[in-house]
């Protein structure tokens, strides 16, 4: 039998039904995509023919009672049952082995659902308003077994004892972020459970928690109970919709993309033409005081408004709100913006803010009803990040919480991160990824699309036009360097020419800058050129040889170009 002849018999007792990959849903909104007639059944398994299906007990009318703890056999569950005064009902043997698992299906919804009710030596979850269980004969991804119907007989009415069920799991405890003193085993279970969400695998989880209890807990836990509490949380049910390895799965082929995935991969859409695509996590970089705020409000304005970005870049699709976060702005200076941009009317509607003056906010606790459908703006990020930019093991956190978040948003959101550059790129001589995203690597491989910003004249910030490169695109060509001008009094910026026709560059040695302030530019650029194989740190002291003094910042860019140079140079 086929698993979509499996779902249409679910359908065919009136349960709601959708496609799994092993336990986890394939499409954005898991169990939220469920349905019950055959037509809507039939297109989801239709490029998905050896998905799991999945019923949600909530929309289907019936309560399912997980006993995962404490069982051996059918005997005794049975006498489990009588213990507790529980009618016999439709029962499902899950595909876990080599355990005794059981679901008992009860007709009727004993209200919220809970994870880790528990009751002496038993214990297990509980499906009533949210999330779902497997369908019988769906096969378990790491055992390889069918979940398989026990009793097929009617399902008896919710009674008393599962109705008084509440969760065993403590509150957990509340991370600020500063050293952990106190409490440390539960804050970290507690940041644990976090990082879990976010869908990290049992590696990343235990590097993540190994790191900050290193970096934060005093005196830090031993390791091996750290790598307990990481593989304790490796265990814990994902958010219906999260994505997570599989495990061992039955067919490894689930591993990889389908044909039809591949095959039939639509197109990138737009929010913005060329500049913000669907489902992008984008990210604004530049030095302080380079508009990165500014730019960031005249995307807000665009998306709620509907008005052509700076002037020009269309907005193709709207998304359903902007989430404006900015924990660096008062909320006098940033509501004054607000007014003055013109999106006063828009605040409530399509337009929601926080400032300083409200406490962070965590972004894995942004409801899913908030994201659904919405751009998040987060100015900046190094306000949310926990640990260390220049880790590679916290940037992997932060990207997997972005990761997260863009899951629960759907298809049609998007998330715009503002990040600082290093100082040294206001002296750059062009805006590429590597200079303008200050930290570690990790955070430039996560991100899938990044605009670069300078001004062109940072000694007449206000007068000065600002000049904006793609600097990372991951689906499509995007803009190769445009110039806007703004609009002192409103804030509003407009583009200098048509930025799909007119390609700007950057201006080096105006306003201020250090560029060639010693007239040795040129004398050092053909030192670099005449030594193509030594390190930065080599070229350095040559310089110093030659009585020529420029940082590492000066001569990597440099060398860069050199190299470049030298490429043409050899395919021409």
């Amino acid at each position: 039998m086929s698993m979509l002849d499996l779902a249409l018999q679910c359908a065919a007792r009136g349960w709601y039904v959708f496609p799994c990959r092993g336990k986890i849903p394939i499409h954005e909104g898991g169990y939220k995509n469920a349905a019950v007639d055959a037509d809507t059944i039939q297109r989801l398994w239709a490029s998905n023919p050896n998905a799991n299906p999945a019923i949600v007990p909530g929309a289907s009318g019936f309560t399912a009672l997980d006993i995962d703890h404490g069982l051996g056999d059918e005997e005794s569950l049975r006498a489990f049952m009588q213990a507790r005064g529980l009618p016999p009902t439709f029962a499902v043997r899950t595909g876990k082995r080599p355990e005794f698992r059981v679901q008992l299906y009860y007709s009727g919804c004993a209200g919220e659902s809970l994870n880790g009710w528990k009751d002496g030596e038993f214990g297990g979850d509980l499906r009533a308003t949210w999330g779902h269980v497997m369908a019988p004969g769906a096969i378990h991804p790491e055992s390889g077994e069918a979940y398989t119907i026990l009793w097929d007989i009617p399902l008896a009415p919710v009674p008393a004892w599962v109705r008084g069920l509440r969760s065993s799991i403590k509150e957990r405890v509340k991370d600020d972020g500063g050293p952990i003193t106190e409490n440390r085993n539960s804050t970290l279970t507690s940041i644990a459970g976090k990082l879990r969400n976010a869908g990290l695998g049992h590696d990343a989880l235990e590097a993540a928690l190994l790191a900050t209890n290193a970096k934060r807990c005093a005196p830090p836990l031993d390791d091996e109970e750290v790598c307990r509490i990481a593989d304790n949380a490796r265990k814990w049910p994902l958010p219906d919709g999260a994505q997570a390895t599989l495990g061992k799965p039955a067919d490894w082929r689930t591993l990889f993309h389908t044909r039809e995935e591949v095959l039939q991969c639509p197109p990138p859409t737009f929010l913005i033409d060329q500049f913000l695509a669907r489902e992008a996590i984008c990210a604004i970089a530049a030095p302080v005081a380079q508009r990165k705020s500014l730019i960031a409000l005249n995307i807000a304005r665009s998306l709620c408004t509907g008005e052509p970005l700076f002037g020009s870049l269309r907005v193709m699709n709207r998304p359903s709100r902007v989430l404006y976060l900015c924990p660096e702005m008062g909320l006098v200076s940033l509501s004054d913006r607000i007014r003055r941009i013109g999106l006063g009317s828009c605040l409530g509607e399509t337009l929601f803010l926080r400032s300083m003056n409200m406490r962070t906010l965590e972004l894995l606790d942004i409801p899913d009803a908030a994201l659904d459908g919405a751009v998040l703006i987060i100015d900046t990020a190094i306000r949310f990040l926990k640990g260390d930019e220049n880790s590679s093991e916290d940037m992997q956190v932060f990207s997997d919480t972005l990761f997260a978040i863009q899951r629960r948003q759907g298809p049609a959101g998007a998330i715009v991160a503002l990040y600082h550059s290093p100082k040294a790129t206001k002296d750059a001589s062009e805006l590429t990824l590597e200079n303008c995203l200050r930290g570690s690597g990790e955070l430039g491989a996560a991100i899938t699309d990044a605009h670069g910003t300078r001004l062109q004249d940072p000694s007449a910030p206000y007068e000065s036009l600002s000049f904006i490169r793609h600097i990372k695109c991951r689906d499509y060509k995007g803009l190769d360097g445009f110039e806007v001008s703004g609009d002192r009094e409103t804030g509003i910026l407009r583009t200098v020419g048509d930025p799909f026709a007119t390609k700007a560059t950057l201006k080096l040695g105006t306003g201020g800058t250090k560029a060639n302030r010693d007239g040795k530019d040129e004398a050092a650029r053909a030192i670099i050129r005449a030594h193509p194989g030594l390190t930065v740190a080599a070229l350095i002291d040559k310089l110093e040889e030659a009585g020529i003094d420029r940082k590492k910042t000066w001569v990597t860019e440099a060398r860069m170009e050199a190299a470049r140079t030298g490429a043409r140079r050899a395919s021409a």
